[in-house]
């Protein structure tokens, strides 16, 4: 993968978390001709599905597969490939094992750069739980003494994304990276619509993408002075600059 065209590699607590927060980024680098993986840890079929818990007869498993479906039209809109691992939502239990099954990801996949979540959710214990693992994940890639069947890799720039709506002061949230997001922000807003299951209010396919583009972007573009931005913290960055920012 050429210099401008770097791999990218998305860790993601529940399947939209991704496209809520960075989903015109992803939609950027594909757009560049990157390879852009996002890996799933759980579906998020308890506590991120409020509309499919009001129909009658509604399970776990039937759950998780409204919410694969959902992704999987989701990650073909942008052009992304998507991965599942299951582990089950609310809570989210990591263990050395788990946590080893991110590093071989990361060392098959050998991404350029990194996404997960921010490191501290109040409400959320599962962005939490991911943005941890996922960084001890990196950590572990890089060490020549774990074995795997992949070899070491050591990942070079690592952003996390915004933390859960309304919560940036108490998970002291302090972008330092704004990406230009004003001409994939359709795109967003097209797969946002894909998640269904996880109105709240409204129960329309619109109401994810009514806060996270209609509102959220504006509001990093303001602070960032373009139109429409995403935010995130640089946590490494070894290499050259993140794809198109503007701060």
């Amino acid at each position: 993968m050429s210099s401008s065209s770097p791999s990218i590699l998305a860790f993601s607590a529940h399947v939209a978390d991704v496209f809520q927060r960075a989903g015109g980024t992803v939609a950027n680098y594909v757009k560049a001709s990157s390879k852009v993986t996002v890996v799933c840890l759980t579906y998020g079929e308890k506590g991120e599905s409020p509309l499919l818990w009001k129909n009658k007869g509604m399970t776990v498993q039937k759950a998780k597969m409204i919410k694969k479906k959902e992704a999987t039209k989701a990650a073909a809109i942008i052009g992304i490939d998507i991965r599942f691992l299951d582990w089950d939502d609310n809570p989210l239990i990591m263990n050395k094992e788990r946590e080893y099954v991110l590093m071989d990801i990361i060392r098959e996949l050998k991404p350029d750069i990194m996404l997960t979540h921010w490191m501290k959710e109040p409400v959320n214990c599962d962005h939490e739980v991911t943005s941890r693992s996922t960084l001890r994940a990196f950590w572990y890639a890089s060490r020549a003494g774990i074995k795997s069947e992949y070899p070491p890799h050591s990942v070079q720039q690592i952003y996390l994304f915004t933390p859960s709506r309304g919560v940036d002061d108490s998970a002291k949230f302090r972008p330092n990276i704004y990406i230009d997001v004003t001409e994939s922000s359709k795109i967003k807003d097209q797969a946002l619509r894909c998640f269904r299951s996880q109105a709240w209010v409204r129960r329309k396919p619109e109401e994810l993408s009514a806060y996270f583009t209609d509102l959220m972007e504006p509001w990093r573009g303001w602070q960032s002075g373009v139109q429409r931005a995403e935010s995130f913290v640089a946590f490494l960055h070894r290499a050259s600059k993140f794809f198109n920012y503007t701060k």
